[in-house]
């Protein structure tokens, strides 16, 4: 039983040996080793790694990429307008010694990079005008206040180094107007829209009152055309039923006369119609009866 006990000691002596001098570096993740607060070694890759059990300790950082969201600031542009301007900036852990000793963690890191940014965004906002900062040339702004930064983190750490950090990108999510001239710059913006929206309206009139009178010229032009085109045919007509008539009435000017009157007759004598006329009226030359002559 004794030397169970013993042998049961070892064994856990052993393995707290073995957990003190043995440790993991993940493939997310960079880590230090210190002697009594002194940097000993650090680890960049993955995989087993070995330490001095119990006067070395294992500090770790996770190298993926990282998000910082910068507050909000007021920014004077170059033609003297002011904005606020919301960004973000993403960032890894490129050499974790340089970040230990200047950041020490990712929870002062952060505000360290927004300080970095919100410095060279004040510089480039102040050197463009305000239509650059919130058009497409934006993009162009951020480049600029990228590479300022990355040269800042490589320059600002203790006796010159680097911070131990890569800035990876620099982004503005909002630029706006401050809450103090944002009323007054809605209202011009409403007036500068509402003038372009009556302007329009009058053009889209004047538009439609050509459209419509050159419709109502066409229909004029075409209704005469049509008319002087149908009083020519009638004219047309006209003179060659004068002109049939006439041949007719050169044929046989008597049978003419005769259809003549029957066409009176059909016109004045109707049903229930009393008519006094002179008996020696020529109106009665066809009605008079043979024998009467």
């Amino acid at each position: 039983m004794k030397y169970l006990i013993i042998g049961g000691i070892a064994v856990v002596a052993l393995l707290v040996f073995v957990s003190q001098s043995v440790f993991v570096v993940d493939s997310t993740e960079v880590a230090v080793v210190t002697r009594l607060g002194e940097f000993q070694n650090s680890h960049i890759s993955p995989g087993l790694k070995f330490k001095t059990p119990f006067v070395e300790a294992v500090r770790k950082f996770d190298n993926r990429l990282q998000r910082f969201d910068i507050p909000p600031a007021n920014f004077i542009t170059l033609d003297k307008k002011n904005l606020v301007i919301d960004a973000y900036a993403r960032y890894r852990i490129t050499d974790p010694l340089l970040f230990l000793q200047n950041l020490f963690d990712l929870n002062a890191a952060g505000p360290k990079v927004g300080d970095i940014v919100n410095s060279e965004l004040k510089k480039e906002v102040a050197s463009d005008n305000q239509s650059d900062i919130i058009t497409e040339k934006r993009q162009e702004v951020m480049a600029r206040v990228l590479v300022a930064s990355q040269i800042i983190a490589n320059t600002s750490g203790q006796g010159g180094t680097s911070l131990g950090i890569e800035i990876i990108d620099v982004r503005i999510k909002r630029a706006d107007f401050p809450l103090s001239i944002a009323e007054s710059v809605f209202a011009r913006m409403n007036a500068e829209r509402s003038r372009v929206a009556n302007q329009e309206r009058a053009e889209g009139e004047r538009t439609k009152l050509t459209v419509e009178s050159n419709a109502d010229r066409e229909v004029v032009e075409i209704l005469s055309a049509a008319n002087r085109e149908s009083l020519e045919i009638r004219g047309l007509a006209e003179g060659r039923a004068v002109e049939i008539f006439a041949e007719a009435l050169e044929r046989d000017p008597e049978f003419f006369r005769f259809l003549r009157s029957l066409e009176a007759y059909e016109v004045f004598l109707t049903e229930n119609d009393t008519i006094v006329l002179d008996s020696d009226a020529p109106i009665f030359d066809f009605l008079a009866s043979p024998t009467l002559e």
